[in-house]
């Protein structure tokens, strides 16, 4: 009856069968992404959620769990039986669609339009110099025998750009 200690929290979840997740419909919860179903979505667990947010969307979408109605304990109780008692063929569906799932939660991914970004970067046409955006990516002091600027590295782009953000 106490909280898992976030150290040991993969060892629950790579011995559940299922994950949980419920929620009261509020605004908070349709904006926001339970990291309780990253976990489980992760750990390959077939969900049960409350519907109205991303992750229940995905999960309806994705045939990877089951989603109820917020208060719904007969639902939810439905929900659960029906996952215990799915077969091995339905178990490996839901798994085979986390595991594609989770392929797109990877650092990687999810990062890649910021990275995207602050390799071509574009500024609101209503912000001064928003024109000229090549500063972002060269600097201005060449590398000694280099012709031209040096080119930055990821984290020295953006950097520059939040700072020409602030600035301008």
């Amino acid at each position: 009856h106490e909280w898992v200690p976030y150290k040991l929290r993969q060892n629950f979840l790579l011995e559940a069968d299922a994950g949980v997740s419920t929620h009261f419909d509020h605004v908070e919860n349709t904006f926001s992404i339970r990291t309780r179903a990253l976990d489980y979505i992760w750990a390959g667990l077939p969900m049960i959620m409350t519907e109205g947010d991303y992750i229940s969307r995905l999960a309806k979408e994705r045939k990877v769990g089951l989603c109820v109605p917020q208060q719904d304990v007969e639902a939810l109780a439905r929900a659960i039986m029906t996952l215990r008692g799915a077969g091995r063929d339905q178990i490996a569906q839901y798994k085979k669609g986390l595991a594609l799932l989770a392929e797109e939660f990877r650092w990687d991914a999810v990062a890649r339009p910021l990275d995207d970004y602050c390799l071509a970067p574009v500024f609101a046409a209503d912000k001064p110099g928003s024109s000229d955006s090549g500063d972002a990516l060269q600097d201005e002091n060449p590398i000694p025998g280099q012709q031209g600027p040096r080119p930055r590295s990821f984290l020295e782009k953006l950097v520059h750009l939040f700072k020409k953000l602030l600035v301008d």
